[in-house]
């Protein structure tokens, strides 16, 4: 796929930002486990709205970002993925600072009545808010059809118990879609989606932000329902929404996995770029015939994003258009995580010894860089569904 001149020229003004303003507080953020001082002035900065971006990151583009993305094929998904690539070029953490449209209100607008979907979808209220996605449970990682947590009917209302973690924004959202069982017995089929303000008495905050190997400013947090009341308008899609939270939230990730993949595809670029910069700079210390082999590997990388990218943008492509993209999002998903950690290591080889110290960024790179395999379904999971579907089984994409 094509870039426009205009998309491509905003990505390079993003990605210098990046340079100056972000990437300088990226040590300060993976130790604070939260974002840095200055959050504000970094993201005044910025050549654009990036909030403005993550909400345009629908179907529709508001008129003031036109002149930007004039191709049709440059909206929605599209020019979500456009800019994920190039926003955490500076460093993760930007990312965790942007308020929009997150996969929580994707599955009110998938899911939700029109009424729920014109109070809660930011697009429609006029509010744009921080949303959080409340779906894994300590027992289960790449099976959400084991979800534990339960809703159980009192009065017009529901009371909603159990356990998550790892929700993303799950201390700061202003509210979350969270999934429960209304019968354990039915399995996937009694599992429901329900929108949940953060503020309801007995949504309990367990840890703010988990402890992890890298992306630490990233807020997932584990949190606690303790005989949560919910009135009967949180179940989305109301009495008549059937067995479909959990395929709402599957079906959501379609168009998210691709974004997963673009983002380790930017750190990933970010990783090559000061590699080629590193061996710039220290030459001499290399034997030509080194020097040469080095060269061969980052052109070899850099090869390797472009046709990541390429496999990211069909898949989101796909997703604009409304057609079925649930291979595709999986092959992407799949692949660029994994070109992503091939990268950051490759180049923690190349450079060597410093690589590994915090005097640079290249080892929290990698480490940033390995849940994107993990995140919205693993890369193994993708894999095997790829195959299935290929070898006839489970062809409903």
């Amino acid at each position: 796929m094509t870039i426009s001149t205009e998309a491509t020229a905003l990505r390079e003004e993003i990605r210098a930002w990046g340079l100056a303003h972000v990437r300088p507080l990226a040590r300060e953020a993976d130790r604070l486990h939260g974002p840095p001082p200055g959050v504000e002035a970094v993201l005044a900065a910025a050549p654009t709205d990036l909030a403005a971006i993550a909400v345009a990151a629908l179907p529709s583009l508001p008129e003031e970002l036109r002149p930007w993305f004039p191709s049709e094929r440059e909206t929605g998904y599209v020019l979500g993925a456009l800019m994920m690539e190039v926003q955490p070029y500076g460093d993760s953490w930007v990312l965790t600072q942007l308020r929009g449209a997150g996969i929580a209100e994707k599955v009110v607008k998938l899911l939700g009545t029109p009424e729920q979907q014109e109070r809660w979808v930011g697009s429609h209220s006029g509010t744009f808010r921080r949303t959080a996605f409340a779906l894994t449970e300590p027992h289960f990682g790449s099976d959400p059809s084991s979800v534990a947590t339960t809703a159980t009917r009192d009065g017009d209302g529901w009371v909603i118990n159990g356990r998550k973690m790892y929700c993303s924004n799950g201390a700061s959202a202003d509210y979350a879609v969270v999934f429960a069982t209304i019968d354990k017995e039915a399995g996937a089929d009694g599992i429901r989606a329900f929108v949940v303000p953060t503020g309801t008495p007995g949504y309990v905050v367990g840890k703010r932000n988990e402890t992890k190997l890298g992306i630490r400013s990233h807020e997932t947090s584990e949190l606690l329902f303790e005989q949560m009341a919910v009135p009967a308008d949180a179940l989305l899609g109301g009495e008549d929404a059937g067995g479909n939270g959990l395929m709402g939230a599957l079906g959501t990730l379609n168009t998210s996995r691709p974004l997963m993949g673009a983002w380790a595809l930017g750190i990933a670029g970010a990783a090559l770029d000061a590699a080629r910069e590193w061996f710039g700079e220290n030459a001499d210390a290399y034997s030509a015939r080194r020097r040469q082999l080095a060269q061969d590997d980052l052109r070899r990388m850099d090869t390797a994003i472009a046709e990541a990218r390429t496999l990211v943008l069909q898949a989101c492509e796909l997703a604009n258009r409304g057609v079925p993209n649930r291979r595709e999002a999986s092959t992407a998903k799949a692949v660029a995580p994994a070109v992503g950690e091939a990268v950051c290591r490759r180049v923690i080889e190349l450079v060597g010894p410093e690589a590994v110290s915090e005097q640079h960024l290249f080892e929290k790179w990698f480490r940033d860089v390995r849940i994107m395999d993990i995140f919205e379904g693993s890369g193994q999971i993708q894999r095997l569904m790829v195959s299935r579907s290929l070898m006839g089984r489970n062809a409903v994409r």
